[in-house]
């Protein structure tokens, strides 16, 4: 007592301290860190219990991963009114929705509630103190109760409520201070009732702290919070969650639409809902209007039209369960009920006809399915989707996007597994696992077409397209798969035949078409039917999904994905045969072909060789061979396709304008960007010569190597030396005679003119002459890297020819001449070549190789003498070095040179050298073709002179005395002829020629031979090549003919050259049709061209090229309504200058040239007027040859009109001019409007001599090409087709021109469209028209098309075939085919109607009731039943059981296809009535449709405490239950054997008696617990009860009943077991009464088996009824006292089980008084009566002695009460145990004891002396085990308590083993004593036959005689009255009545005695049947 006074006061200590967190023990600064028992910290304070997603862990609430929400109902997805629960509510009665005080569904607004109804939750989920409430919902009254959570205590966790039209919240909290209760509230006026809409309302539950609560109430409208401190959030078990009232009172009205409330805080809004805002009992019309239903209507209850209070959704249904299709009861149309029309049909006449849809449902073509099909409900010849692959890298093809993710996508979008790869012209390989999807849900109708270019990629099937969840293609094999809708609704997979597999591009087309009731597939290969296959239904798409590349294996049988490239693909919304349109392609013959595909694999590319493949490491293919890179740029490492644009760089590159170059400092090698040569900030390569600019500043960049100064021959232009000339130097010694500077070297050491010591002398015709000491020298010489140096000497002796610096020596020996040059790099490259004293020719070139390589050689008169490639080269870096010809250290050569050329070029050595046309006496010659004189230096000074111009030899140089050949001498002079000038070049007299020549014979201007720069040939004209001409050697070479091509044939304010792709445009801008501008031409329909209107239109095209060549041809295509005006015009947009005019003048058509050499010239073509038709003009010009030029004229037929010829002219043409169609432009802007039509203007750069216009298909003047007409239509006409002049007026409202009638002008190919970019795609439609993604317009769906216009339906009309047709009955409104509100059971989801949850049908959704319910019994066992069987069975993975916070193992088994049991295996301690929850993890799918998810159930426990205890009990409960079995198998096995099956009924007698032992209220121990419910096996029949599909009853609250197996209520199921086994007996009476019958009908009748089939079915016909009744009377007694006592009277099944009860209880109650009134009777009746109800009874006693004097005759009676009283007194006395127990002691020893064993021992009754004594120790075994519990009522020690359980036990043990122990002994003995009758049978068996004989020859048979005696060893029969036979020899005894048997112990047989005075011997005899 004392140490429980401290406990108490420290306790109080400590919640007085922690007054911040009540229930704490231990804290960690402020914060509590544990709780008191049985307190569980959840974060700031301490809680009863868990919440929901929390589960206790070393004394804390910690997450387990679960879900947080408790409740998450959406009552919109509800309809049907007949069900009794929605999400995790339930009617509080069990109830339909439609009954009185309960939520009623709505069609549109959720739930629907009045002030009398509420729901109640399904389950008790337990809160946090983070709680969040949200309720979606629209109030009708201003007060009310919403939502309650009711704790057990009977207080309210949270209550929300509207008070006068606010929201208000009411939270439980506990003070911290003093523990009491507290409610906080909060109350939001941000919105109020009277606003009339629906509330958005999220409430907050918060524990911010450990001292600080939260309450707060969030609508849209604002925010209202109550905050206290010193408050905790009170945490309890809940006892229910309650929608509206608890007692039906104060509900508020209104409509509910979704709830949910979450142990976690969250202040995220609901979704917002666009939603009705109709009050109840009215609907919302098409228009938006709320309509009344009625006043007849009933007010909960929400219509669909004014017309009718049903809710109905058939048409044709006259009664149904709410807004749900297939619950009708009966059809008007004479349809079967519930089904009223076909499949998705909502109205029909008959089954196969329907007139509309079901809500949701669209009709197409007649068809109801269960989405509008993408593309309209028109029918288009054109695709509505057309994919083309070959597009640049993108994620999304339209609405097909790559893989899982339209983000990812190859090749550079981080790419994810399933997407395919871009192919360059082979759109998108598809490698196994990649795929296309639709991004968004495309839905297809019944019948469509697709088609896909295709190449697989391997020889197998592989899916390639599937078609949302109906279809797949593939390609080979199955080539198609479908799935079929047939008229019921079901669904069936159809498969094609195969198709022999490809590897090569094809184009696979598909079709589906439907003719009821089939549907037919076609597939198609290159537009040829291969294929088709039909099927009964309908093609009915029911998803929007498509797949490319992949499939799903719904439909085959496994999901092989495709393997190749996918081109292109294409669908239609309806079936066609002719793909002719799209299925044509071209292989690709060559790498750069256009508009064709690769017929290559994804690892190989083509390139302009032929086709190759890739690298073994690329993955995605390659565009060539050097690396895996997919863009064709090296230096690119992200492109947008396969060209050299580029998106992003590799490393050391960067991007500009879609290029990648590399950057400063790096040139691309390959695919790398490489570090330049250091004196290169940029460059081209890594060499010295690969710079494209320098790193330093005192470097020029020339040809790619940096220099201190620009080589001779440049000039600088910045940092760039440009070169000017490759001349470097050039000496021409020859014929001069100065001794000064000579082209800037000096002679000699100084600059006077006269000779010194080192001037080399010249000579006549042999240059100059050269000794050791002379020299030629400069300073500022700078050669090139790449140079030649061609050097015309006669070498007399060796010595240093030529120095350069220290870079370069040519020096002499005695035979040779080497050429030495100093490389960068050190090395001396030399080569050399042998020299005679002749005149020769040296000519050395250094070449620089791009590889930064130089190649040096050496020629000598033409022949290479020696060659040399070096590693380097010297690039002279560091500035001009002296040149030096000759030496300045005495140590030159001696001989002439001619001449010296030096060149920053290659290839120059017959520049100065030729071997041909030599004047002298010379084999080869210098360039002038002058042989140099031989002549020696020792000739006359006279040689030292130099001729004069063309002079070939002369005495001076003004004395001549030969001149060249085409010059003339004259006077001493040579002179050129007349109009001929000296070319000292080429030594001779030219002409003058023309300004553009550089060479020609003659003056004029195609006189030239050849052009000067920039200037080439073009027909012996050089001009600059026009367009259409390349250059090639100089000479301009035809390219292409057509050059500017212009059709107006598009709608378009940029107009295109198809010839060249010169871009033009329509008047100042590019805006155009619909809005034309001032200046636009007017676009004419039906192949009229554009319109000019004279006033101010016109077409321009700028900065156009030179066209006109000297020969050329124009042609235009016109229709003139007024002959003046520029038709068309070439001339330079500054000075406005024309080159080419043609234009209209007072009738008269002109031709303006700009002529060379005469100008402008206006040529007049035509004089007289053209007709206003169509005509054809030609303009042809040429050169004729000679300097003339011709321009012809021809008109539509007629060649040749007008012809005229210039002389000595040509055309002249400028660049970068305008062209102008229309007007001519002034310095004033645009004069000189045109009039008329211009459909096509060409200029080709040839001559068109062919008139196509002579072959005109009509009378036209001209034609097209096509040789149509054009048609003859002024603008304000329209053509009507067929003959080109069949035209009538256009709409006097279209004032621009018309296509046809329509009043809006408009001239789009869609009669639907208003304004559109161009003929086929619309930008605006008509009034009435939607405008489709395809930019085609389709009327709303509520209109009809009249021509051009939509014509809007009335109000509850529906379009029919283009006719206003009204809506059927019952539907409001109706969108084209498609009805807006669903039909009953069924709800409306996007267009798509489906079946509500628990709901089925193939046409229509009925109702299926689909139900789950949990019970628990007292041995811990829930039992979960199902109201209907499961498709799949549950398994153990399935079912997550949490009680109190906590997992819980168990073992599932299942009892029936509807009941499953889990055995608990509980570790803890659990409270009567703890609430355990069952989770059911998986969809749970009845047979019939029935559908469950997320299913939690909550089961009532019974109290359970958990120790060791529990453990012994289920330990000795499995011991007793082993020794029960093995008891009763083998007590019935030998019973089997025994003559009589008395021991079988004493072991179960006893069994019995000792199992209800444990319905006494004492506290046994767990053993002897186990111990006895252990024996309960003993009943091995199962329930009959649990394999039906019925009710089990409620559960009853008698713990040890439900222990006992009693775990229900229902009589019938508790005594199932009984129940089985009485059904299997009679059962078997009938199987043996059949058998016997039919072996009457044989030969068998009197066989063996015939006999005791006889003899059993005589003993069953009343014997079984009352043995049964014995052995069940003591279950059918306990079961009837449960059945009556626990029953609810107030359900309609309890009550018929109550009275079940009362009336078994009644015939229990008289068995022990029938049993005395039969037993005294049977006592009383004369030995010689015999009556059949006391044979009967006296069946019943074969266990005993058949002796008249036993007591056995009421031993039944005693039975009966005894048993009956022991059960009356364990059920009326359980709750005073005390007198319960001595009172059964009483019973025991009083009736059992006194009574049963003194009669036992004394009278012995039982014929087996075994069962006499078994029966003995039973009795007295249970008098003693009686008396020994009684002793549990005591306070006992443990020691004292294990000691009596031990007891107990072995006297339990004893009782059962005393039974079996007889009946092993009794089958034992039977067994000896057959085998020894047996042995003694054999023996005598010869010795009665003969005795038998002489006695039947001596006895004499009398009548009267009923004693038969036998003269045989003894042996005897007696047949007596009182029914026994002894036989005497083996001392049996057999009772015999007198229609029953009497078995000898010596035969074994049977003889049966009749009741005859007399037997005959003969009969005797046989019945022994003595062997």
């Amino acid at each position: 007592m004392i140490p429980r006074i401290i406990f108490i006061l420290l306790s109080i200590f400590f919640e007085v301290y922690s007054v911040c967190c009540l229930n704490c023990i231990s804290y960690s600064s402020t914060l509590c860190t544990s709780c008191s028992s049985p307190y569980s910290l959840y974060k700031y304070t301490c809680v009863n219990l868990c919440g929901k997603g929390y589960s206790l862990v070393d004394g804390k609430c910690t997450s387990d991963g679960t879900s947080l929400t408790l409740m998450s109902t959406t009552f919109y997805s509800e309809k049907n009114n007949a069900k009794t629960s929605v999400g995790e509510f339930q009617t509080e009665d069990g109830s339909p929705f439609i009954n009185p005080g309960n939520f009623l569904p709505t069609m549109d607004r959720g739930f629907y509630s009045d002030q009398y109804s509420n729901l109640i939750g399904k389950n008790t989920y337990i809160p946090t103190t983070d709680f969040t409430f949200r309720l979606y919902f629209r109030p009708l009254s201003y007060d009310g109760t919403i939502f309650r959570g009711e704790y057990i205590e009977g207080n309210n966790f949270l209550e929300v409520e509207m008070v006068s039209g606010y929201l208000k919240a009411n939270l439980l909290t506990k003070k911290q201070i003093d523990s009491q209760f507290s409610v906080i509230q909060t109350t939001n006026n941000y919105a109020n009732r009277s606003d009339g809409k629906w509330f958005n309302a999220l409430i907050e539950v918060w524990q911010q702290n450990e001292i600080t609560v939260s309450l707060k109430i969030k609508l849209n409208e604002g925010t209202q919070t109550t905050t206290v401190t010193g408050n905790e959030i009170y945490i309890s078990q809940i006892s229910r969650w309650v929608l509206g009232d608890p007692n039906k009172l104060t509900t508020l009205a209104g409509f509910y639409y979704y709830l949910t409330t979450t142990n976690k805080v969250s202040m995220s809004q609901l979704s917002e809902y666009s939603l009705n805002t109709c009050d109840n009992n009215y609907f919302k019309d098409s228009v938006g209007n709320c309509v009344f239903c009625g006043v007849n209507c009933d007010p909960r209850v929400t219509c669909i039209d004014s017309s009718t209070c049903s809710q109905c959704l058939y048409v044709q249904c006259n009664s149904c369960d709410g807004y749900v299709m297939n619950t009708c009861d009966y059809c008007t149309n004479g349809v079967p009920a519930p089904v009223c029309c076909g499949f998705l049909c909502r109205d029909c006449n008959s089954i196969d006809t329907c007139n509309s849809c079901s809500i949701g449902m669209h009709m197409y073509l007649g068809v109801c399915l269960y989405f509008a099909p993408d593309g309209g409900d028109t029918p288009l010849t054109n695709p509505i989707l057309e994919v083309n692959f070959d597009v640049p890298f993108i994620g999304s093809y339209g609405i097909l996007r790559t893989g899982a993710y339209s983000t990812q996508y190859h090749i550079f979008g981080n790419p994810e597994k399933y997407d395919p790869i871009p192919s360059k012209n082979r759109g998108l390989y598809f490698n196994g696992t990649s795929y296309l999807k639709s991004s968004t849900n495309y839905y297809f109708p019944h019948v469509f077409s697709i088609a896909l270019l295709v190449k697989p990629g391997q020889d197998a099937s592989s899916n390639m397209v599937y078609i949302s969840g109906a279809f797949v293609g593939q390609d080979s094999h199955s080539l198609m798969a479908a799935m079929i809708q047939e008229d019921d609704g079901s669904l069936i997979a159809y498969f094609s035949n195969q198709y022999p597999a490809f590897t090569d591009w094809r184009f696979l087309s598909y079709s589906a078409f439907y003719t009821y009731p089939d549907t037919t597939l076609v597939a198609y290969v290159n537009n040829i039917e291969i294929m088709r296959f039909t099927a009964k239904g309908v093609l009915r798409p029911n998803t929007g999904n498509i797949y490319i590349g992949s499939s799903s294996p719904v439909l085959t049988s496994s999901n092989v994905a495709f393997i190749g490239f996918i081109y292109s693909f294409y669908c239609w919304n309806y079936p066609i045969t002719d793909f002719s349109a799209k299925s044509s392609f071209t292989i690709c013959s060559t790498a750069d072909e256009q508009g064709c595909i690769y017929n290559i694999g994804i690892n190989e590319f083509f390139n302009e060789t032929g086709v190759y493949n890739c690298l073994s490491t690329c993955k995605y293919g390659c565009v060539q061979g050097i690396n895996c890179n997919i863009c064709f740029s090296l230096l690119c490492s992200i492109c947008p396709y396969f060209d050299d644009n580029c998106s992003q760089c590799i490393q050391n590159a960067i991007l500009t304008l879609g290029k990648c170059s590399c950057i400063s400092n790096r040139y691309q090698l390959y695919d790398s960007c490489e570090i330049c040569h250091p004196l290169c900030s940029e460059c081209i390569s890594g060499y010295k010569n690969g710079c494209t600019s320098c790193s330093n500043t005192i470097h020029y960049l020339a040809d790619g190597i940096c220099m201190a100064q620009c080589p001779n021959g440049y000039i600088i232009s910045g940092s760039v030396c440009i070169k000017s000339t490759s001349e470097i130097l050039s000496l021409k010694l020859y014929n001069q005679e100065v001794y000064s500077t000579i082209n800037g070297l000096f002679i000699g050491n100084s600059i006077s003119s006269s000779i010194d010591i080192n001037d080399p002398l010249p000579y006549q015709n042999r240059g100059y002459y050269f000794i050791p000491s002379n020299y030629i020298f400069g300073t500022q010489v700078m050669f090139y890297a790449t140079f030649s140096i061609g050097l015309w000497a006669k070498i007399y002796s060796l010595g240093t020819i030529l120095t350069y610096g220290g870079s370069i020596i040519v020096e002499s020996d005695d035979s040779f001449v080497y050429m030495n040059i100093m490389l960068d790099n050190g090395n001396i490259a030399v080569v050399s070549c042998s020299y005679s004293r002749l005149w020769m020719y040296f000519y050395i070139e250094n070449n620089v190789l791009s590889d930064g390589n130089s190649e040096l050689k050496m020629y000598a008169n033409s022949l290479l003498s020696g060659n040399i490639l070096s590693s380097d080269f010297q690039s002279w870096s560091s500035g001009p070095l002296e040149l030096v010809l000759g030496s300045k250290n005495t140590n030159g050569f001696t001989g002439f040179i001619w001449s010296l050329d030096i060149h920053s070029t290659t290839n120059k050595l017959y520049d100065f050298y030729t071997s041909s046309g030599c004047i002298g006496n010379c084999l080869s010659c210098p360039e002038i073709l002058t042989c140099p004189s031989e002549c020696d230096f020792g000739y006359p000074p006279i040689c030292t002179i130099t001729c004069g111009e063309g002079c070939f030899e002369c005495i001076t140089s003004t004395n001549c005395i030969s001149c060249y050949p085409s010059a003339i001498l004259s006077s001493g002079l040579c002179i050129c002829p007349d109009r001929y000038s000296w070319n000292s070049t080429t030594n001779s007299c030219l002409f003058n020629c023309f300004d553009t020549c550089n060479s020609c014979n003659n003056i004029n201007f195609d006189g030239c031979t050849s052009c000067k720069s920039p200037f080439n040939m073009q027909e012996n004209v050089c001009v600059i090549c026009s367009l259409g001409y390349k250059t090639e050697n100089t000479v301009c070479v035809l390219e292409k003919e057509l050059i500017f091509d212009i059709v107006f044939d598009s709608i378009s304010g940029m107009v295109i050259d198809s010839a060249s792709g010169f871009e033009g445009i329509t008047g100042k801008s590019k805006s155009f049709y619909p809005d034309y501008d001032i200046n636009d031409p007017i676009y004419a329909f039906f192949n009229r061209g554009y319109y000019f209107d004279e006033v101010s239109s016109y077409v321009v095209f700028k900065n156009i090229p030179n066209l006109f060549s000297p020969v050329f041809t124009f042609e235009a295509w016109i229709m003139a309504d007024d002959y003046t005006g520029t038709l068309f015009t070439k001339q330079d947009s500054e000075n406005y200058s024309q080159t080419f005019t043609v234009y209209f003048e007072n009738s008269d058509l002109k031709l303006s040239l700009n002529i060379i050499p005469f100008g402008v010239m206006i040529l007049p073509l035509l004089t007289k007027p053209i007709s206003q038709e169509w005509n054809y003009i030609k303009i042809t010009c040429k050169s004729l040859g000679k300097a003339d030029f011709s321009i012809s004229i021809s008109l539509n037929s007629h060649d040749l009109l007008y012809t005229t010829t210039l002389s000595k002219s040509y055309i002249s043409d400028i660049e970068n001019s305008s062209i102008t169609l229309g007007a001519l432009l002034t310095q004033q802007g645009y004069k000189n409007y045109y009039k008329g039509f211009i459909w096509r203007i060409t200029i080709t750069s040839t001559l068109k001599n062919k008139n196509f216009i002579n072959s005109c298909l009509d009378d036209c003047l001209s034609c097209d090409e096509n040789l149509q007409c054009l048609p003859n239509c002024n603008i304000n006409n329209y053509w009507l087709g067929g003959k080109y002049n069949n035209c009538t007026l256009c709409n006097k409202k279209c004032n621009k021109g018309c296509r046809d009638s329509r009043e809006n002008c408009s001239l789009c190919n869609d009669l639907l469209c208003e304004t559109c970019s161009d003929l086929n795609y619309c930008q605006k439609c008509v009034d009435g028209a939607e405008l489709t993604l395809s930019q085609t317009c389709n009327c709303y769906s509520n209109h009809t098309i009249h021509y051009d216009y939509c014509e809007l339906c009335p109000l509850g009309y529906v379009v029919i075939n283009n006719i206003c047709s009204p809506c059927k009955a019952l539907c409001l409104s109706c969108d084209t085919f498609t009805c807006l509100l669903c039909t009953e059971h069924s709800s409306l989801q996007g267009n798509n109607c489906v079946c509500d949850l628990g709901y089925s049908g193939d046409e229509n959704c009925t109702k299926v009731f689909f139900d789950v319910t949990c019970s628990a019994s007292q041995s811990q066992i829930l039992y979960i039943d199902f109201s209907d069987k499961l498709n799949n069975s549950l398994v153990e993975d399935d079912i997550k059981i949490v009680v109190q916070g906590k997992n819980v193992n168990f073992l599932l088994s299942k009892y029936s296809e509807t009941r499953f049991a889990l055995d608990l295996e509980l570790y803890f301690d659990v409270k009567d009535g703890t609430v355990g929850i069952v989770y059911i993890l998986q969809e749970v799918v009845s047979v019939h449709n029935g559908y469950m998810n997320n299913i939690t159930l909550n089961c009532t426990l019974y109290g359970f405490k958990y120790s060791t205890k529990n453990i012994l009990i289920e330990e000795y409960k499995a011991f007793a239950m082993s020794i029960s079995e093995i008891c009763i198998y083998i007590t019935s096995s030998a019973t089997i054997i025994n003559p009589t099956p008395a021991s079988l009924w004493s072991f179960v007698n006893t069994i019995q008696m000792l199992i209800f032992i444990y319905l006494a209220e004492i506290p046994f121990s767990d053993r002897f617990s186990g111990f006895l419910l252990g024996l309960r096996k003993y009943q091995i029949f199962p329930n009959f009860f649990q394999y039906m599909n019925l009710a089990h009853g409620s559960t009853n609250d008698l713990t040890r009943a439900n222990k006992l197996g009693f775990t229900s209520n229902s009589v019938l199921v508790n005594i199932g077991k009984w129940i089985s086994c009485f059904l299997f007996f009679i059962f078997l009476y009938f199987c043996m009464k059949n058998l016997y019958r039919l072996l009457e009908k044989t030969k068998y009748q009197k066989s063996f088996i015939s006999k005791i089939l006889l003899e059993k079915i005589k003993n069953y016909h009343y014997g079984f009824f009352l043995r049964f009744w014995i052995q069940a009377y003591i279950e059918v007694y306990v079961s009837c006292i449960i059945g009556f006592i626990c029953s609810d009277l107030n359900k309609v099944d309890e009550a018929l089980n109550f009275y079940l009860a009362l009336l078994l209880g009644i015939v229990i109650i008289l068995t022990p008084f029938v049993s005395y009134y039969l037993g005294l009777k049977k006592k009383n009746q004369g030995k010689n009566e015999v009556r059949t109800e006391m044979q009967v009874w006296a069946s019943l006693f074969y266990e005993f002695k058949n002796d008249s004097k036993a007591a056995s005759s009421q031993f039944y009676t005693v039975f009966f009460l005894r048993r009956g009283v022991f059960v009356t007194i364990l059920f009326l006395l359980k709750s005073v145990p005390i007198i319960q127990i001595c009172l059964c002691e009483i019973l025991m020893i009083s009736v059992r004891f006194m009574q049963m064993l003194f009669f036992i021992l004394t009278k012995k009754p039982f014929n087996e002396n075994a069962l006499n004594i078994a029966n003995c120790v039973s009795e007295l075994g249970l008098a003693v085990i009686v008396l020994l519990i009684g002793v549990f009522l005591f306070d006992l020690k443990e020691h004292t308590q294990d000691q009596l359980d031990f007891v107990l036990i072995i006297l339990v043990n004893i009782v059962v083993s005393s039974q079996l122990l007889a009946s092993i002994y009794i089958c034992g003995k039977v067994l000896l004593m057959k085998y020894k009758n047996w042995k003694h049978n054999k023996i005598r068996a010869e010795n009665d036959e003969k005795e038998a004989k002489i006695f039947m020859q001596n006895l004499e048979v009398k009548k009267d005689l009923l004693t038969v005696e036998m003269y045989s060893k003894k042996t005897k029969i007696n047949v007596t009255p009182i029914e026994s036979c002894e036989n005497s020899i083996s001392g049996e005894k057999m009772f015999l009545t007198p229609i029953e048997s009497c078995e000898n112990s010596i035969s074994g047989e049977k003889m049966f005695l009749t009741p005859i005075s007399s037997v005959s011997i003969e009969d005797t005899i046989k019945n022994f049947n003595l062997k």
